[in-house]
């Protein structure tokens, strides 16, 4: 019985359905479906490199006037935004995401740190580790002031030197948050 599994295979692995001395073309990129939830917009997929991160966003949400977590309950000053990221290592290396760097930028031109409270009630960390080609999918938080509009995500990579295959893109890059407008 285990000589005809062996067999079987053998003869497989012989039938790869290319054609001598030709290679085929890899796998298109995965497209991510996400779910919305109530309030929630698809923002744009597209892609963007900072430091050594490939970032693109998922979704968002302004609006959001209390928040609650395993342990406590919040509401905020001013309405949350809340924005979806998919950040990816394009290096063999570890390097360091630091969450508490990305920065809500308004029509104005000033730019909003994310809230801590928000990031620590949902549990979301202020940086993580993100392994080599690793992929990793979080949430940010921001409390804009009243009467703003929000234009992009200002989208800090690592700055990490030194222990790089892969050379860094650019320190940071603002990805237009289309379709998301921040409620009064």
């Amino acid at each position: 019985m285990r000589a005809a599994a062996v067999l079987v295979v053998a003869a497989l692995a012989g039938c790869s359905g290319t054609t001598s001395g030709t290679t085929s073309n890899p796998p298109p990129r995965v497209q991510i479906q996400e779910t919305l939830g109530p309030g929630e917009v698809a923002l744009p997929s597209t892609e963007y490199m900072s430091g050594h991160f490939e970032v693109r966003l998922l979704l968002g949400r302004c609006g959001i006037t209390f928040l609650t977590g395993t342990h406590a309950e919040f509401e905020p000053k001013n309405p949350l935004c809340r924005i979806r990221e998919r950040v990816e290592s394009v290096d063999a290396a570890y390097h360091s995401f630091d969450t508490s760097k990305q920065r809500l930028v308004l029509s104005d031109g000033s730019a909003v740190a994310p809230s801590v409270d928000a990031m620590q009630i949902k549990r979301q960390p202020a940086s993580v580790t993100v392994g080599g080609h690793d992929v990793v999918e979080l949430d940010v938080y921001f409390e804009p002031p009243p009467g703003s509009s929000v234009e992009a995500l200002r989208f800090y990579g690592d700055g990490d030197t030194g222990k790089s295959v892969a050379a860094p893109g650019p320190p940071s890059v603002d990805l237009p948050l289309t379709g998301l407008a921040h409620r009064k």
